[in-house]
């Protein structure tokens, strides 16, 4: 008789419960249980991504806690909210601790490629990373289980499809080996503008379609060296929104007959990582130096063009001491620079249309900085945990007026039991201006938290993490949405904000896995105006006159179910909720909406045809079509008020044949 399959796999589940907490290397830049790291930290595995049928890296926002799938920022831009925070330039991203500079790249790398996604939020990334982690952290580890290669490829509506082609082998030694991968991805542009409803002006503020586009990354790792490598191209027709044409179709027939080619959104990055570790490492000493290098060139063709850059030499190092009661990491950079240099190009197109994006004479910024941090845990009891650490950073503008600033961390850790864990943890960080916000009027914002947890498993059946935080956003950084000075930076009153987060996984019976990630924020704004010459205007965050943040839901949740079916079948379903997101209607009357969706995951199990591994997978989003209206995409950038429909049902086929 063949055994029972889904008995099996359930059998498995109960052992994930049973295992050791993951390790991450993302917090502190050291690998620890994420029990022990100074930030509250999600750790989503490939399992979870394939339930979820998560397709690009950003769909992963909303399911976790703390981060809402829905966001609008000051800016203008679509990326995550952590924690009632708009802005993409407030959280940091890398790849295995390469830093990645924005969050434009989480459409062009794929899920399939990586093993776990740490996801941190609140600002104790600062200690270790700066100014680039205030609000959150995200570190993507790449896979490590392949001995071979993998082709996963993917097609659905809206003529969206992609292929990933991926190879692994592991050494000897654990933790060696490499794995290079190649992601294309390509959507048709009509498809994607039937897909959104009125109005008309919002059509295209998401990028109408997708140009074929790739991104590659390579990691190799042997003895003491690692090198980590990554480039991109992203080929997007672009968001005409932007222009404030009466209609799409005028505009992109006006930019092709004054420049004779279509218009196209695109960016091009190259970046890499490596390593040297000493070889004195041991269970209780570690060391390495690191040179990281990124450079981004985005562009709109006949428009604009953005160049970002980052260069970093530094060292991180751990110790442990007294039978490792004491840990003392110390890390940082000898020498880092941040450059930019965005400039409005002459065109047949710019004439006809006057678009300047930035004054033509806008001369390159560049920073430069050195930083240190030190963290020390001390095991004061076998259930005690102190943490300690400060932060101190040195840097230099363009504008040569050096800034000296620095941030403290402290927390207690104690272990309520064998299997439960409870954390204190205060963290203030400080977020130096960006490349493009340098200005005299600007200096340094602070994001200062606290925060209590408690999380554990009961009975290997049940796991549980809750997160009670309240922080406080001081000298916010934030664009001026007056046309006369929009391109000027004030620092302003800021944001607080106060809330829940939890993360509950449950096995009521054996083929049946119940979870719910969410969060409630409660966040105020505290307005600002400023007066330059003759013009007084309100500089802070976009917010109605409860002095909410517009945008920023109240709660996000996310809760579903999948079940083993006999022969190891999965299916899993969800709801993904925004509920309360405050807005400005375009009748100027404030408004609050919710938004709905159900999704669906088929998975088949593993099986073998011509002697390769082959798995399947069906997932649809949006399921009941719900097309109730969301607030509109960057209303503050120039889009009109209002609501805009959100994307219809989608789904995908995706076929996995290894080789």
């Amino acid at each position: 008789m063949q055994p029972d399959i889904a008995l099996a796999d359930a059998e498995d589940a109960f052992q994930f419960f049973a295992q050791e907490a993951p390790m991450v290397q993302g917090i502190s830049k050291h690998a620890e249980s994420v029990k022990e790291t100074p930030m509250s930290t999600y750790v989503v595995t490939r399992e979870e991504m394939q339930r979820w049928g998560v397709r690009d890296i950003d769909d992963i926002f909303g399911r976790v806690p703390g981060y809402s799938f829905y966001s609008t920022d000051f800016y203008g831009q679509y990326g995550p909210i952590a924690r009632g925070l708009q802005s993409v330039w407030r959280s940091g991203f890398s790849v295995e601790l390469m830093p990645i500079v924005d969050f434009g790249h989480l459409s062009s790398l794929s899920p399939n490629m990586f093993k776990t996604i740490e996801v941190a939020r609140g600002p104790a990334g600062g200690l270790s990373w700066g100014s680039s982690a205030e609000a959150g952290l995200l570190n993507l580890n790449l896979r490590d289980d392949l001995n071979g290669g993998e082709v996963v490829a993917d097609v659905g509506n809206y003529g969206r499809q992609s292929v990933d082609v991926m190879y692994g082998k592991q050494f000897q030694k654990k933790g060696d080996g490499f794995f290079v991968g190649y992601h294309e991805i390509s959507q048709n542009a009509q498809a994607t503008h039937s897909a959104y409803g009125t109005p008309a002006q919002n059509q295209l503020w998401r990028s109408d379609g997708i140009e074929p586009s790739y991104s590659a990354i390579g990691k190799f790792q042997s003895g003491a060296v690692k090198v980590l490598a990554l480039s991109e191209h992203d080929d997007h027709i672009a968001p005409t929104a932007w222009f404030g044409s009466p209609t799409p179709q005028a505009f992109q027939q006006a930019f092709q007959q004054a420049e004779g080619q279509d218009l196209h959104d695109e960016m091009d990055t190259l970046a890499y990582r490596a390593e040297i570790h000493a070889p004195i490492e041991n269970d209780n000493y570690s060391l390495y130096l690191y040179h990281d290098y990124y450079q981004k060139r985005w562009y709109v063709q006949g428009v604009a063009l953005d160049t970002q850059g980052k260069r970093e030499i530094g060292f991180n190092s751990s110790s442990a001491f007294l039978d490792k009661r004491v840990q003392f990491n110390v890390g940082g950079n000898f020498w880092g620079e941040n450059s930019e240099y965005a400039p409005s190009l002459t065109s047949k197109f710019g004439e006809l249309y006057g678009t300047n994006w930035y004054d033509s004479t806008m001369t390159p910024q560049l920073q430069t900085y050195r930083d240190l941090y030190i963290q020390t845990k001390f095991a004061a009891t076998d259930q005690l945990t102190l943490i300690m650490g400060g932060r101190g950073d040195y840097q230099r503008e363009s504008q040569p007026h050096p800034t000296l600033f620095s941030g403290p961390q402290g927390g207690v850790l104690y272990a309520l039991s064998k299997d439960w864990t409870a954390k204190y943890l205060y963290n203030d960080t400080d977020r130096r201006p960006q490349a493009n916000e340098l200005s005299p009027n600007v200096t340094p914002e602070t994001l200062s938290a606290h925060e209590i947890s408690v999380s554990g498993s009961l009975a290997n059946k049940l796991k549980l993490d809750v997160t009670l935080f309240t922080q406080k956003l001081s000298n916010e950084i934030t664009r001026s949405n007056n046309p006369a000075l929009l391109n000027s930076y004030y620092n302003t009153g800021g944001i607080k904000t106060s809330g829940v987060e939890w993360a509950l996984q449950y096995f009521p019976i054996s083929p049946l896995l119940v979870y719910w990630n969410g969060s409630y924020d409660h966040a105020k704004v505290n307005t600002f105006t400023v007066t330059q010459g003759t013009t007084t205007t309100e500089v802070s965050e976009a917010h109605n006159s409860s002095d909410q943040p517009l945008f920023v839901p109240e709660i996000t949740s996310f809760v579903g179910a999948e079940v083993t079916l006999p022969k190891s079948y999965k299916v899993n379903m969800d709801v993904r909720s925004v509920l309360q997101v405050p807005y400005i209607a375009a009748d100027g009357t404030e408004q609050m909406t919710d938004g709905t969706f159900l999704d669906l995951t088929l998975r088949t199990p593993k099986v073998t045809i011509f002697h390769h591994p082959v798995e399947a997978s069906f997932n649809m989003m949006n399921v009941l079509n719900d097309l109730h209206d969301l607030p509109a995409y960057g209303e503050h950038a120039g889009n009109p008020d209002g609501t805009l429909q959100p994307e219809g049902r989608r789904y995908y086929f995706r076929l996995s044949v290894g080789f």
